[in-house]
């Protein structure tokens, strides 16, 4: 939609569609591909959408294995990479992640299935009672 994000639904579509080494592929499985994304730490917009660079700069960053262990090296890095693409860099606070956006879907999903049953159960007795 030209806004430079996509929508946070669309970013398993996304990692399937893109080849290994940057992303899975489309035979992957929901979990490998879910657990993917997570690695990946991608912040969510306020409106939940995932911002387009940050997400290519992650799967860039992921396949060059530039974990580094902490310290001072490792602070200058960052210090310069947010420097030079300060458009991209934010930090990611927990509430507004993928994967906390994944963990309340997952929890909406059981919560909707608990009820669900609790409802048929209880349509269930009321049929019996009457029968």
């Amino acid at each position: 939609d030209g806004s430079g994000t996509i929508s946070a639904m669309d970013m398993d579509s996304l990692i399937r569609h893109i080849r290994p080494p940057l992303g899975v592929g489309a035979k992957a499985s929901k979990v490998l591909v879910l657990h993917f994304i997570k690695s990946l730490h991608v912040p969510l917009t306020v409106d939940g959408r995932v911002p387009f660079r940050r997400t290519v700069f992650e799967l860039v960053r992921r396949v060059s294995e530039c974990d580094m262990p902490p310290g001072e090296m490792r602070d200058r890095i960052e210090i310069s990479i947010r420097r030079a693409f300060p458009c991209i860099w934010e930090p990611v606070p927990d509430e507004r992640s993928w994967a906390a956006l994944m963990c309340i879907i997952r929890v909406q999903r059981h919560w909707r299935l608990v009820s669900a049953n609790r409802k048929r159960r209880k349509d269930q007795a009321a049929r019996s009672k009457f029968a």
